[in-house]
Formats: structure tokens, sequence, C-alpha cells
């Protein structure tokens, strides 16, 4: 049986659990959506479509990173919970393709390291799954005498009795909880495989930049993290520096995952609309990550080399902000906009016809959480509101061309194309967003433990939104807190 000990190594990894009620919070798909409102479907509610409108993404990628990197393609085998038969469902090969995209993000902010060469010939990343969560839980309870694990509905990555070190999970029936998961499980499983030496300050801080992979985007690409501390109210300490009965001095990092992602979201993410290059601190981190030591030296032990790499990091975090890593992550936790104030300001903005400036907001929302349905409503509208100016410029030219006799004007017939191309180019917009808010709402509808008024305001915009569908509407000015969804405080998230 595998010690207590051992598998407490592995969970503190990720050191708090989430409520089993959060894990159901999302459904399937539905697919009553009218034939002409979505030109590219959305699956599983990830957003993968290419025609997904670009502008507002962030464009950054991982500084020096080259344009040719080529990541290792890491092949993964499901197993039937504790058995030794490999899984051949349809479940099975959606978790085993998910995941083996996800190992190419992974390796992207290590570019510099030949993972073909690290991982060698190794066969494929093991994974247990579980159709049922308690038949999960007793498996852990099972493996380390400990019967807390009755309560636990995180996946988790444990190392077996034989040394391998295996991803456990269970039929999560929401899946966009089920791949926040899975990406941010996933990352540990790999991290402690590939790259066992890594800090765990940054291992925890990268498991929880990773939940927020975003398929659109190219791998090089910073992922445009979110911004939401909802339970983040203090930034403590992130490392002390102690004494071993030697004497010898050693670094004792934060065990709360939640602090060591603020750290990377402000070393990569720390992203301003405003701005198109990255800060020299990411640069700096950059340059730090190829510093540590990967490989475990014959004469040296794993203990000693995280120990080194540990010292190194913490020198180096003080050098990056030559003063209190805390001052710095406190002013940064209080002048990031989340989710949840973006989207008001937004509404502001929407409310003063600064439409620009609304729609910038509202795609900072969006993106900061991939299940927050209101932003995208908003997008939607105000393409929808752009939409009916455009079709007046489009009526009015298309009279003024009927009162010339053949030839028409070029110069007019030209004028006419371009409102039809920005006309397109709105309506796929308008239909994009309509169609990711109606999906989401459908979601909560469906899973969500929601108040009776959150719950009928959300079935207020489904109407709506199938009314835009059946009837093409473009939308007069007004009221925006009349015509937008209220905002919501609340996610699914921790």
């Amino acid at each position: 049986m595998m010690s207590v000990r051992r598998l407490l190594v592995i969970l503190v990894f990720l050191p708090w659990t989430i409520n089993a009620q959060e894990l159901e919070a999302d459904a399937p798909l539905a697919d009553n959506i009218p034939a002409q409102s979505s030109p590219t479907p959305i699956e599983n509610v990830l957003p993968t479509s290419e025609d997904m409108p670009k502008e507002g993404f962030r464009e950054s990628v991982y500084p020096d990173i080259p344009a040719f990197f080529v990541p290792k393609t890491v092949i993964y085998q499901i197993y039937n919970g504790q058995t030794n038969d490999l899984l051949q469902t349809p479940e099975a090969q959606s978790l085993m393709q998910n995941l083996t995209t996800y190992a190419k993000y992974y390796q992207a902010p290590w570019y510099f390291l030949n993972f073909t060469q690290i991982l060698g010939e190794r066969h494929p990343f093991k994974v247990r799954y579980f159709t049922k969560q308690e038949d999960f839980q007793s498996a852990l309870v099972a493996l380390s005498g400990d019967e807390s694990f009755h309560q636990r509905t995180d996946f988790i990555t444990v190392q077996e009795a034989d040394g391998e070190v295996v991803l456990y999970l269970y039929g999560v029936t929401n899946p966009l909880r089920r791949e926040q998961l899975l990406r941010r499980q996933g990352f540990i499983q790999f991290a402690t495989i590939a790259m066992p030496t890594l800090p765990m300050l940054l291992r925890d801080g990268f498991s929880l930049y990773f939940e927020d992979i975003h398929l659109h985007i190219d791998i090089r690409q910073i992922i445009r993290n979110r911004t939401f501390y909802k339970n983040i109210t203090s930034v403590p300490a992130l490392y002390t520096l102690s004494t071993d009965e030697r004497g010898e001095e050693y670094y004792t990092f934060s065990d709360d995952a939640r602090y060591a992602w603020l750290l990377i979201h402000y070393l990569y993410s720390a992203y301003s609309l405003e701005k198109d290059a990255l800060p020299d601190v990411s640069w700096e981190f950059q340059y730090l990550l190829t510093e540590l030591e990967y490989i475990v030296p014959e004469e040296e032990t794993l203990l000693a080399v995280i120990q080194a790499n540990n010292a190194l990091l913490a020198e180096r975090l003080d050098g990056f902000f030559a003063q209190d890593i805390q001052i710095v992550l406190r002013e940064h936790l209080g002048n990031t906009k989340n989710h949840h104030q973006a989207y008001l300001a937004g509404m502001q903005l929407f409310e003063q016809e600064d439409f620009i400036g609304a729609r910038k907001l509202f795609l900072e929302a969006a993106f900061s959480l991939e299940e927050y349905y209101q932003p995208r409503y908003a997008i939607a509208r105000i393409a929808l509101y752009d939409l009916a100016s455009l079709r007046t410029q489009e009526q009015a030219l298309r009279e003024e061309l009927e009162s010339f006799v053949d030839p028409k004007p070029a110069e007019l017939q030209s004028k006419l194309e371009a409102l039809e191309e920005q006309i397109a180019r709105q309506t796929l917009e308008a239909r994009y967003y309509l169609n990711e808010a109606k999906i989401l709402i459908e979601h909560h509808l469906k899973y969500g433990d929601i108040s009776d008024t959150v719950r009928q305001e959300m079935e207020e915009f489904h109407a709506r939104i199938l009314r835009f569908y059946e009837t093409d509407a473009t939308l007069s000015p007004e009221s925006a807190y009349g015509a937008m969804p209220s905002g919501d405080e609340g996610s699914d998230r921790y």
C-alpha cells in the first residue's frame, strides 16, 4: 500500500479541494441552435473556431521562443479504474486527444528543453479513469489509508507503489469544469515526470496558469489568463528562509497555489489593452527558467537540486522586484481589473455610447473567464447596434446608386462593396458571441446552483437571443443597465 506521506507529497501540489457542487455547474451543448446562428458550431464549449473574431486577443509570445518551436507529442493511455484494462470508449479517446494537445502547450515556456531527449522512449503517460466519483474516492483511500479522501472532489496526480506518476480522474458531467481540472492536473503530472526539479512555487502557479488554455491561440502565445481573484484578499510571504539541523539554510515556499498563480499572472500576464509589449520582468522571468537545473547529476540528489533551484528562484525574484514581493503583488492585485469590474466599466461606456471602449472591456471580461456569458452577450449587442448603422448607410447608398443610369459610378460601387464586407464581419461577430452566450446560459440553467432571480434573468436573455436568431433583429440605443445582463461576481471556480 502507498504510504500516506508519499501520496501527500503529490497532494501538496494542489492544497485545497473544490466544492462538489461546483463540479456540476455546466451542461453538454444543446442541439437546438438554429442553423443560421453559428457558422462554426462550438464543441464542448471550448472556443476552437478559426472564424472567431481575433481582435482584442493578446499577440505576445513567450520571450525568445523560436518561430519553429515544435513540441514533443506526448502519448497517453487511459485505464479503467484500478485495473490494467485500457479504456476504448469515446470518453477515453476524447481525454487522450485533449491531454496530448494540452501537453504541447505545457512545453512552450520551456522551449529551450529537449523533451524528446528528456522523456526518451518512455512509455505513454498513465491515466486512471473512474466513471463514478465514489469509486475514485475509494481508490484514493485504499492507496493512502486516509479516510479524508472520501471527500475528494478534485482530480489528482498520484505516485503509485511502482513509482509511476499517474493522473486519477473521474466522470465530471460539466465539460467546462472537466477541462479546467484536466488542464491543471495534466500539467502537474507532466511537470512531475518531465521536470521533477521544478520549484513547487512554479509548478503550482503554472498548473493554474495552464487551466486557461484556449485552443484558438497558437502554442507559442502567452495564455490570456483570467484576472479573477475571488478568494485572494491578501498576499502572504511567498517563501521563507529556514535552517536545517545541520545549520544549512534552505527556502520553503508557500503551498497555496493561488498565490503561486498570482505570481505567474504578474510575471507573464500582467497585461493592459494599452500595451503591446511584454514588460521587462517577463523577459527576466523567461531567462530565469533557462537558469534552473532540470537534470539531476549523478553526484547529486533530487532534493539537493530542488533546494538549489529554490534558492535561485528566491534570489532572482528579489532581483526582479527590487522590493518586497508582497507589496508588488498586492498592488497588482488591486490595480488589475477582474472580469466583474471590467464588465461593469464596459456597461458605463456603453451607456455613454462609447462602443469602442466598451467592446474592449467586454472582451477583457469575456476572456478572463470562459464560463462568463454576460460580456459575450454584450459584445454581440454592440455588433448588432453597429449593424443597424451600417444597414442604414447601405440603404442610403443603394438609393443613391439607383438615381444613376448605367453605368453606375465606380466609386459608389466600391463603397457599397466595402459596406457589405463590414456588414458580413459584424454579422459573424454578433452571431458567434450570441451563440456562445446562448450555450453558456443553457449550461447554467440546466446545472447551475443559481437563485430564482438569476434564473429568471438568464431565461429572459435566452429568449432575447432566440428572437435575434429568428428575426435577425438590429438594435436601437437604450440604457445599458436595462439592455444588458446584470454583473455577476460568481463563478464556478474556487
